[in-house]
Formats: structure tokens, C-alpha cells, sequence
């Protein structure tokens, strides 16, 4: 059977600006090798948390833990969602 793959949502705090996108982009990159996940993406709103878009296959579920620490490294980012 096929390995889809499939995009997880998750909320972060403290992610306005572009700089903040890059940083953020970059610290979870350097860990998603190991973690088994392919790509990101964020979705910056004008009020509220940012949304971030975790593309991965369907058998492999995204480590929030991990996640949460690699943005915390990054910044005053915060999985909140």
C-alpha cells in the first residue's frame, strides 16, 4: 500500500515577520532529516498565532516535542495549537 503524504497544522505564537518566518524555517529544517519530515510552510496572520503547515508521509507522525524545542532555539516561538 502507498505511503501518502499528508500536510499536519499546528499554531505558533510569536511569529510576525519574515525574519521571524526564516528563523523559524531554518531551526525546524535542520531537524526534520532526522525527524522523517519533508517540508514546512508558515501562514503569518495579522491577529492570532501563525499557522504552520507540516508536509510528511502518512506513516510518519510529526515529533511536536521535538518541533516545539527546535522553535524555541529559534526564537520566542511556541507551539500553541
Amino acid at each position: 500500500m502507498p505511503d501518502h503524504v499528508t500536510t499536519t497544522r499546528l499554531q505558533v505564537s510569536g511569529i510576525r515577520t519574515d525574519d521571524e518566518v526564516r528563523r523559524a524555517l531554518q531551526a525546524l529544517y535542520d531537524r526534520f532529516a532526522e525527524l522523517g519530515v519533508g517540508a514546512a510552510t508558515f501562514e503569518v496572520a495579522d491577529a492570532g498565532p501563525a499557522r504552520l503547515y507540516i508536509k510528511h508521509r502518512e506513516s510518519v507522525a510529526p515529533d511536536t516535542g521535538e518541533i516545539a524545542a527546535a522553535l524555541a532555539r529559534a526564537g520566542d516561538f511556541r507551539l500553541v495549537g
